[in-house]
């Protein structure tokens, strides 16, 4: 990581690179290689403004092998203290599944220790890769929630969450049940404690 100022802007660039593996539901092997990434971050006042390019290839058994995925986003956030409000892009083109995009927009206002807050996301494919696989992720997701601070080091978040899937082989819900429709809502209602040490 490096950090520079040029006038009122200060730039902060990391760079990394690494590996990783895990199991996913249904015993799926995820292995993660070569890694490798910049993101840069500038900030001038209550706004900052964030660009990342990632690159890496990954082994998912046992369908994909060896896959490349190339990964870029930009990121802005305005913060001048009663309110905020935040939004990315991402777009992540990958060889064998195909190109992905996804972008989110969240705004929330500060009410003493108390923050309500409003979320918008979308996430879906547009073209097919090698494997020609149909677009298996379509879905946009609204959110509400409220974040209570209190502790200095703590916050509690409630929030609910209503994702409508329009269609695909949504793979990443797991353990489908008779009945399960590929272009229904999900609703989910979520208590979260966050600790800083």
């Amino acid at each position: 990581s490096y950090r520079f100022r040029v006038g009122e802007v200060t730039n902060t660039v990391h760079a990394f690179m690494g590996s990783y593996d895990s199991k996913s539901p249904g015993n799926f092997d995820y292995e993660l290689r070569k890694l490798r990434g910049v993101v840069d971050t500038l900030e001038y006042g209550d706004l900052s403004l964030r660009a990342s390019y990632q690159k890496l290839r990954y082994t998912g058994e046992p369908v994909i092998f060896n896959d490349g995925q190339a990964i870029m986003a930009i990121g802005v956030t305005y913060d001048p203290g009663q309110w905020f409000v935040s939004a990315e892009r991402i777009r992540a083109p990958d060889e064998q599944a195909g190109l992905f995009y996804a972008w989110y927009v969240i705004g929330g206002y500060r009410i003493d220790k108390f923050t309500p807050y409003l979320g918008y996301a979308r996430t879906y494919m547009t073209d097919a890769g090698t494997l020609g696989i149909p677009a298996f992720i379509n879905q946009d997701t609204a959110t509400i929630g409220l974040r209570w601070d209190f502790a200095k080091n703590a916050d509690l978040k409630l929030q609910f969450d209503r994702t409508q899937r329009h269609g695909g082989i949504n793979a990443f819900v797991y353990n489908q049940q008779s009945g399960f429709k590929a272009d229904s809502a999900v609703n989910l209602f979520s208590l979260a404690v966050d600790f800083v040490f």
